[in-house]
């Protein structure tokens, strides 16, 4: 009988020049021993051979079918929220997502391997720009819309309308960047729940962050991995527009609040990047510029919130060059925030970087003082790691920068009082460059040293402090600490860090009981405002007895304690 009319004997032979399925898999050589080869044998992994029943496409086949499969937010699913929370082993009530707490429900991880839709995505915008605008090929508008397990899981619209009218009474005052005129226009065009945008329901899970009073919780809630998640999933889908860009803003201000590093130094530069391919930086050449005022004004308030957090995240790393340009005289500052809101532009025209602001000024809004504020923090920042430190230009530039700031610290004061509004995040903003400037003249031994440590902010901002933490205030438009909490935003814990600074050194060179007293208050208020924004991030690389103590408090809090542990160990 010839080798080809025996089947058994001619299998034998396929089977023993096929690989086991494991060493196929790694794509590594096996020696095809039995009943292990020499890979699996020393690795104690599981060898098995391929059937020699089966064909090379039925074998292929048969491997990948453990591979799991996973809905994607944006693909149809049939998954129940019952299911979906299951799976996420969370145990939490249905009925209570969203309000008044974030932690309600987290969508499903999408692995790597999660089927997706095709994304229409032009990809020549990035291979050949040139031919991209040659042709005029734009960036598609978003028409993907959440599955139906988000839809359940997000609510109904009533819920959407309660999360952003919060969303819009308290964040919307100091981060003004969500046309509310543009979001409600789209929400009443939403004809059924299962309807809503991606991106708007991307939104609306940022907005609901916002406004999550942490207390002793972890901020990396599920509402926070929801957010990423779905964030993720939108840029994996090829989903770019404004509203993905303005959530993960708000996404990168609630990471830096609580200190959740490094995700918002890597979301801040994400939202550096998509800000820049959506064009809306002022170094931009646009294309095809918005037709509509409130769709520009949304633009440029949201590249200001950029520079913001791109100046603030400076601050305490500053080896770190900034992301984003610093803003010329042609530039545009944020239009009057009310007529913003009411979609009319207002008849004065608008201010631009570098105007001359009068006291009073009826043409500047709160987010455009901000802005200014924010333009002069990044003054102060290369003024404070220059290396001419301490010369005379250099002590010339000090005194003109503190002039201005106090200026304008000023025109803030007089903002509140004419329109009878709080200004306490405007203000801040300020203080946070003021600090940082005297702070960095009084530590030194330099000629403007005797000046700055004469005038610092610190002896006002003492006394202003020792009045807000009684429980009524006497002195006007200072609000007691616990009125500011809920209202404040994560940008607070910046000037009481440095003023608790200035008040550990102040008593180390001095060593008075009162020093220790307002080193104390400092602390404490940094505690009392820990419960808004939590700042709760890792350790620096400190001594191991440090960090038992310290496991409770908030990052500014340990590092304080850090500072104060580390000078009596000198």
């Amino acid at each position: 009988m010839t080798e080809s009319s025996n089947p058994s004997r001619s299998e034998s032979r396929i089977i023993q020049t096929l690989s086991c399925n494991t060493c196929k898999t790694r794509k590594r050589k096996c020696n095809k021993q039995r009943p292990k080869c020499s890979l699996c044998s020393s690795k104690n992994l599981t060898c098995e051979y391929p059937d020699s029943t089966s064909s090379p496409r039925q074998r292929h086949a048969r491997s990948q079918s453990h591979v799991p499969s996973y809905p994607s937010p944006i693909t149809t699913s049939t998954t129940t929220p019952e299911q979906l929370v299951s799976r996420t082993n969370v145990s939490l009530p249905l009925n209570s997502i969203f309000l008044p707490s974030p932690q309600d429900v987290v969508p499903e991880p999408v692995p790597l391997h999660a089927p997706l839709v095709a994304t229409n995505f032009p990809a020549v915008l990035y291979l050949d720009s040139k031919l991209a605008q040659q042709f005029q090929i734009e960036i598609p508008q978003p028409t993907t819309f959440v599955s139906p397990e988000i839809s359940r899981l997000l609510g109904p619209r009533s819920r959407w309308e309660t999360i952003a009218a919060n969303f819009f009474k308290d964040t919307h005052l100091w981060m003004p960047i969500v046309s509310k005129k543009r979001f409600y226009e789209h929400l009443a065009g939403v004809s059924c729940d299962n309807q809503l945008r991606s991106d708007y329901a991307l939104i609306i899970l940022c907005m609901n962050l916002m406004l999550w009073v942490p207390g002793a919780s972890d901020p990396r809630s599920s509402a926070y991995l929801a957010a990423k998640h779905l964030y993720l999933d939108l840029e994996l889908h090829g989903v770019v527009s404004i509203q993905v860009l303005q959530a993960n803003v708000l996404l990168t201000t609630f990471e830096y609040g609580h200190a959740i590093f490094p995700s918002a130094k890597i979301s801040l530069e994400a939202c550096v990047a998509y800000g820049k391919l959506l064009a809306i930086n002022w170094e931009a050449e646009r294309v095809k510029k918005p037709f509509d005022w409130v769709d520009v004004e949304e633009q440029n308030r949201l590249w200001w919130s950029i520079v913001l957090l791109d100046r603030v995240l400076s601050i305490g790393y500053t080896r770190r060059p900034f992301l984003t340009a610093e803003a010329l005289g042609d530039v545009n500052l944020p239009s009057d925030d009310h007529a913003w809101d009411q979609g009319i532009k207002p008849f004065m025209p608008q201010k631009k970087v570098g105007d001359p602001l009068s006291l009073p000024d009826q043409g500047i809004g709160r987010f455009a003082l901000a802005a200014e504020t924010v333009r002069i923090l990044g003054q102060v920042h290369s003024h404070i790691t220059a290396e001419t430190f301490g010369d005379r230009l250099h002590s010339e530039e000090a005194l003109l920068l503190d002039s201005t700031l106090r200026a304008l610290e000023n025109i803030v004061e007089s903002e509140g009082a004419q329109h009878n509004s709080s200004v306490m995040n405007q203000a801040t903003m300020c203080s946070i460059s003021i600090s940082m400037l005297h702070e960095a003249h009084a530590s030194r031994n330099t000629e403007m040293s005797p000046y700055f440590k004469d005038n610092h902010r610190v002896h006002e901002a003492n006394v202003i402090l020792a009045e807000a933490r009684k429980h009524m205030t006497d002195l006007p438009r200072v609000k007691p600490v616990h009125a500011c909490i809920k209202e404040t935003s994560p940008f607070i814990s910046l000037p009481l860090y440095h003023y608790a600074r200035a008040n550990l050194r102040l008593y180390q060179e001095g060593g008075s009981q009162e020093t220790w007293d307002r080193w104390v208050a400092n602390k404490q208020t940094l505690r009392d405002f820990d419960a808004r924004w939590k700042a709760a991030g890792e350790l620096l690389n400190l001594h191991p007895k440090m960090v038992g103590s310290l496991r409770e408090l908030g990052a500014y809090l340990r590092i304080l304690e850090a500072r104060e542990m580390s000078s009596t160990q000198d």
